[in-house]
């Protein structure tokens, strides 16, 4: 089964839980991607690795009760998460349990597609794309938020701590790269897309912060829940209290600095 392991690494309960708490960041790239898309009231859209379903109902504020937007993903409790947040007037929005690099998703051909940091993760991504335009109407576009390089987001540092050797297991890496920096090179990603048969896409670079707290972004527990090596995670947390600092008011509240890219491209 294509993406097994993704579909497993979403099936941890204890990600599941803490997913609400990652939010926050994430939801920063909400505005920057429709303010891309240039969704319209009554268009049908797609929302692919719509996790929570934030995006999903940003889009579907958008779209109004005469558009429609279907929510995908592979996770079942992501799904769940998404559907608990769902309001009686949410009538324009449903959700699907599927993969995008092989399932055919209820309700296409759709006007656009959107993506939230769902993306990065495909096993195949030029079938994923293909897969994806022909999902699309003829002229439909796909616009994806993605994150900048590793070095340029502080919020990952159980990943920026791995990157350094500090994880006992470093998992298995595919035929491609995949996770959350899987797409941070432009030109990595304009040929995926182009062997799919998009067109050349177009990039806007987009920066925010979050203000939050220290224990927001790490904790020992968070970096042991991610694999770091236990006998070294409190030299792992020092090191990443010591960078944070570095964006750290006097009055502990952590300014933590955000880069995001979004492309945009079209279904001949």
């Amino acid at each position: 089964m294509a993406n097994e392991g993704q579909r497993q690494y979403f099936a941890n309960a204890m990600r599941t839980k803490r997913w609400p708490t990652r939010e926050p960041f994430t939801a920063l790239a909400i505005a920057p991607l429709l303010e891309v898309a240039k969704l319209r009231p009554g268009v049908a859209v797609l929302d692919i690795g719509c996790g929570g379903g934030q995006a999903t109902k940003a889009v579907a504020s958008v779209v109004g009760s005469t558009g429609r937007v279907v929510g995908a993903d592979i996770s079942e409790a992501m799904l769940e998460l998404a559907g608990s947040r769902l309001e009686p007037t949410d009538n324009n929005i449903s959700f699907v349990l599927a993969d995008a690099q092989t399932d055919a998703i209820p309700g296409a051909p759709f006007d656009a597609i959107v993506s939230q940091f769902g993306l990065m993760f495909f096993e195949d991504p030029v079938a994923a794309f293909t897969n994806l335009r022909a999902h699309l109407k003829a002229g439909g576009a796909l616009t994806g938020a993605v994150w900048q390089g590793m070095e340029k987001n502080l919020s990952f540092m159980a990943h920026r701590l791995s990157a350094r050797g500090f994880q006992r297991e470093m998992p298995k890496q595919g035929p491609v790269p995949q996770g959350p920096f899987a797409f941070a090179h432009q030109d990595y990603v304009n040929g995926l897309l182009v062997a799919a048969g998009f067109s050349q896409p177009k990039w806007v670079l987009h920066t925010a912060v979050r203000p939050c707290a220290l224990e927001d972004l790490v904790t020992v527990q968070m970096l042991l829940d991610a694999g770091i090596d236990q006998d070294r995670v409190e030299e792992a947390y020092a090191i990443a209290v010591d960078e944070l600092g570095a964006v750290t008011g006097n009055d502990g509240v952590v300014q933590c600095p955000l880069e995001i890219q979004i492309f945009t491209c079209v279904a001949p």
